[in-house]
């Protein structure tokens, strides 16, 4: 009876912490630049200044080196040529830019 007992109350544990959200991955942003980090297809620029954010993405199933401005303070979405959709975007650095756009 004690072994059921014990079985079950784990199974409870289990239970709440998946339900919890104990263990799930959580995703990390990338730092590529004192104030600007990437986290899949999304860059945050948290300066002052106008940044281009460089890296790899599949746009139409092709692997692609990107690149894309970020105005300041602004979250921008990385997207292929054209604006479609890129997936997988790593990102590998980011440098200030010296063009507005």
């Amino acid at each position: 009876m004690v072994k059921r007992q014990y079985v079950f109350g784990v199974g409870i544990a289990v239970f709440a912490a998946a339900m919890l959200g104990v263990g799930a991955p959580v995703a990390s942003a990338k730092e590529v630049a004192p104030g600007v980090s990437c986290s899949a297809d999304l860059c945050d620029n948290d300066t002052d200044e106008v940044y281009r954010v460089t890296g790899y993405g599949y746009c139409d199933g092709e692997l692609n080196a990107l690149t894309q401005s970020l105005q300041p303070h602004s979250t921008e979405r990385i997207t292929c040529l054209g604006g479609d959709v890129v997936e997988g975007f790593s990102a590998t650095g980011a440098y200030v830019s010296n063009f507005p756009g």
